[in-house]
């Protein structure tokens, strides 16, 4: 990832519902005569409209269980136990695959945590969807989620066994299995 240049793009880019600057200057109060002033009013607009976005994630991140991310049909989207947390983000193949890859990459190495800083680094793609640095980090992130996934079921198996030579009930195994409120972004598959 280190030698891919990265791109830093906009809160429109990850939530392209957000009103322009334009726009919310065009539903400024007539009140505010001077273009500064507007414009102030519809940056302070535009803060709050991505504060309620930041917030509503932050309240997904902290209640999911798993994370997923997809790429089809030209849409890059960020699911949290199975519901769309962001989407119709639209890029061309291959720098979906790779801002993809880059997002799967981000949940397979940590915890989203702060959303604020998450949606930040999520706006931070890399660039460059065909150099052979791209390439290869596609297919070393597909690695890696193959080996999670690996490792989950290995851990399911060892879980289960053990369970069944404690004799432990339904609600001990449940409370085994959500230790700790539950694993943060350990189901994240590709």
């Amino acid at each position: 990832l280190s030698v891919l240049a990265r791109a830093r793009r906009g809160e429109a880019w990850l939530w392209p519902a957000l009103p322009s600057i334009g726009d919310l200057e065009a539903e400024a109060p007539r009140a505010l005569k001077l273009p500064g002033e507007r414009h102030d009013w519809a940056k302070a607009r535009l803060n709050e409209a991505v504060a309620a976005r930041v917030a509503a994630l932050q309240a997904r991140l902290d209640a999911a269980r798993a994370y997923d991310v997809i790429f089809r049909d030209g849409e890059l989207s960020l699911f949290a136990d199975g519901a769309a947390v962001l989407d119709r983000i639209y890029l061309e193949e291959a720098d979906g695959a790779l801002a993809g890859a880059y997002w799967r990459w981000l949940l397979l190495t940590g915890a989203p945590g702060d959303a604020a800083r998450f949606a930040g680094e999520l706006r931070r793609v890399p660039i460059g969807a065909g150099t052979p640095a791209a390439t290869q980090f596609i297919a070393k992130v597909a690695d890696l989620a193959a080996t999670v996934v690996a490792i989950e079921a290995a851990e399911k198996a060892i879980n289960a066994r053990l369970f069944e030579l404690y004799g432990l009930s339904d609600q001990e195994r449940f409370l085994v299995e959500n230790r700790n409120g539950h694993r943060r972004g350990a189901a994240n598959h590709p």
